[in-house]
């Protein structure tokens, strides 16, 4: 390889270190203090259990009725039952 080719290689990996810190400098700044990330993080996680299970409640509730069909009764008996157990 050339002097030159080097010299270039590193400029450009220079700037992108250069560009990398400045964009994690810039997301350090908003983010902020760590409690309110450990805030963001439980309540987003809390959320998810709870819309999970909206989720899961409501799927049941729409299946149920389908049960009294002779054909799709023991499929959905058994989704059903593993819904409700899980």
């Amino acid at each position: 390889m050339e002097p030159i080719a080097v010299d270039q290689n590193i400029d450009r990996l220079r700037q992108a270190l250069e560009h990398n810190t400045r964009i994690l400098e810039r997301r350090n700044k908003l983010d902020g203090d760590w409690r309110v990330l450990l805030w963001r993080g439980l309540l987003v996680g809390f959320g998810g259990v709870i819309g999970a299970t909206l989720v899961v409640s409501i799927a049941i509730k729409l299946i149920q009725p389908f049960e009294s069909f002779e054909g799709l009764k023991p499929t959905l008996e058994r989704l059903t039952d593993e819904l409700k157990r899980n």
